[in-house]
């Protein structure tokens, strides 16, 4: 992380890309947008298998 306001409170920024490690690694996604309500929105889909 090479933005120090990145690294504030103790934070290192790899949350985000854990949880896209780990939609990718069950063949799903991850998007992330601005919230009309503020701050921001994250959204993981990850497919289910029907037996």
């Amino acid at each position: 992380m090479e933005d120090k306001s990145r690294t504030s409170n103790g934070h290192y920024g790899i949350g985000l890309m854990f949880a896209l490690n780990v939609a990718k690694l069950h063949q799903g996604d991850l998007a992330i947008r601005n919230a009309e309500t503020g701050g921001g929105q994250v959204h993981m889909t990850i497919p289910l298998n029907k037996a």
